[in-house]
């Protein structure tokens, strides 16, 4: 798939997240035609507009996006937006135009665009957007970008487990997943976060970190740590005691919830093993 980027810029008032003086933000694209979930990573233009930049491009390959389409948005919280994409007939453009079947008519699709581009709170043309040119031979359905995890995959009944959790937590940034190994349990000083949660994030300095766990009134004086050669960000200092004073063993599954940005602060969430049907 050729290499590019794109990028796309709307209406300030679409978002609440960046009020009180925030100029970057994670926000979620929700498409309007399935459950996939995009995080982009955004920031403040002017007085009045918003540049989505960082992971937009999953979006645009996803819908094959060209000029001349309509982008549809509807303000669906804090930092999420549901996005329409309209094909210049006037059609809704969905992940199953791609290769994939389809039991909505051509009329209907662009029925249910009407209807919901009618009621919508804010739009913006696809003028901006400089979209990445994309192999239809090769597309495939990105991954839901609600949570980033590191190391081997997840198997399906954690993977079931884990998505499950993550659409309770709700949070507005992605959550970190990690499974516990061995080596985690007996020696690991740190824990390695990886580049691409980082950049999720929007993380751009070193510094304290106050992790907590969900349903526990404790709290663990941790570091989050950056080695600029290689933007390689962990978490270390009270780590080795966490895993310790929770009881974690191997297979378990942390997930981490970026609570507060500004102070560094995640919750941590537990999923035993023994919770977990056998794969």
């Amino acid at each position: 798939m050729p290499t590019g980027t794109a990028m796309l810029y709307i209406p300030l008032t679409l978002l609440d997240s960046f009020k009180e003086g925030i100029t970057e933000a994670p926000i979620q694209l929700k498409a309007h035609s399935n459950d996939m979930i995009y995080v982009v990573g955004a920031s403040k233009h002017g007085d009045d507009q918003v540049i989505l930049q960082s992971g937009l491009s999953h979006f645009v390959d996803g819908h094959r996006m060209q000029d001349n389409d309509l982008l549809v948005f509807r303000s669906k919280g804090k930092a999420r937006l549901e996005v329409l994409v309209l094909d210049p007939s006037g059609c809704e453009k969905t992940w199953f135009d791609m290769g994939n079947s389809s039991n909505v008519s051509r009329e209907g699709r662009r029925a249910q665009a009407q209807n919901m581009a009618s009621t919508s709170f804010g739009w913006a043309k696809s003028a901006g957007l400089q979209a990445r040119e994309s192999n239809e031979a090769g597309l495939q359905a990105p991954r839901c970008n609600n949570y980033i995890s590191t190391g081997s995959p997840l198997h399906s009944q954690q993977e079931a487990k884990v998505q499950e959790r993550v659409r309770a937590i709700g949070s507005e940034f992605p959550v970190f997943v990690k499974v516990i190994t061995s080596s985690d349990v007996a020696t690991a000083p740190s824990l390695y976060l990886g580049k691409d949660y980082a950049s999720a994030c929007l993380l751009t300095q070193p510094g304290r970190l106050r992790l907590l766990l969900e349903g526990d009134e404790r709290d663990w004086d941790c570091r989050l740590g950056l080695r600029k050669s290689n933007k390689t960000w962990w978490i270390d200092r009270s780590w080795p005691k966490f895993i310790s004073d929770v009881g974690l063993e191997e297979d378990d599954i942390c997930l981490f919830e970026l609570t507060d940005r500004s102070s560094l602060t995640m919750k941590v969430h537990v999923i035993r093993k023994s919770d977990i049907p056998a794969p």
